[in-house]
């Protein structure tokens, strides 16, 4: 079973509930279920579409930290399908910064230029930039707003990273690159776009100890 989750409302105790319940009858009837993560995972307490809430609050895995903002959630599923001995190590706001590795002293400044994103201001930067991307190179984008959406398009346009409304005033964004984004980078540059927010700073490290 694919895409199976449950939204973050700030309604934890009904989404243990709904693990318990979806994970128990799929496994009485011997299906696999597959979590789905869209790695957005804060709720804004708004169903108003105009003011940046979908209902898609479905991040589960903090893929930075390797750590789960749901522990008591994962647990639920875990004790219901029967695994035992398991870790379930609980995201902290910051947790990724550390595990990333980050390092201002080797970081490369690619613009201090502030930028208010509105769809059509857009905030390119040149291939030229990322000569020494690899795999586990970080970029980090300095970034001021409340409740507005970043995202990181390759030059095949496809979205590397798609914040959803998570975003608060002074919310660092810091990506790792994949091999694919390396290469794709290093041809053709970045584009970060969005909207209700501004970019303040963008920064690159090459290398991660």
């Amino acid at each position: 079973m694919g895409e199976a989750s449950a939204s973050n409302k700030d309604n934890t105790s009904e989404r243990i509930k709904w693990a318990k319940d979806y994970f128990a009858k799929a496994k009485n009837i011997g299906i696999p279920v597959v979590l789905w993560d869209n790695m957005v995972y804060t709720a804004d307490g708004s169903e108003s579409t105009e003011s940046g809430y979908n209902g898609e609050h479905h991040g589960w895995l903090n893929r930075n930290a390797c750590k789960w903002y749901f522990p008591t959630i994962i647990k639920a599923m875990m004790d219901t399908v029967g695994v035992t001995g398991y870790d379930i190590p609980e995201y902290k706001e910051g947790d990724e910064v550390k595990a990333l590795g980050w390092n201002e002293s080797k970081a490369t400044t690619i613009s201090t230029e502030s930028k208010t994103l509105n769809w059509q201001s857009e905030y390119t930067l040149s291939a030229s930039y990322f000569t020494g991307a690899q795999e586990g190179s970080i970029l980090k984008v300095a970034f001021a707003a409340s409740g507005a959406t970043l995202r990181l398009t390759n030059s095949s346009w496809s979205v590397t990273y798609n914040s959803g409304t998570t975003l608060t005033d002074g919310n660092d964004i810091y990506y790792v690159l994949t091999a694919s984004d390396a290469s794709d980078w290093k041809a053709s540059g970045l584009t970060i776009s969005g909207t209700g927010g501004t970019v303040n700073g963008v920064y690159f490290q090459a290398s991660v100890d």
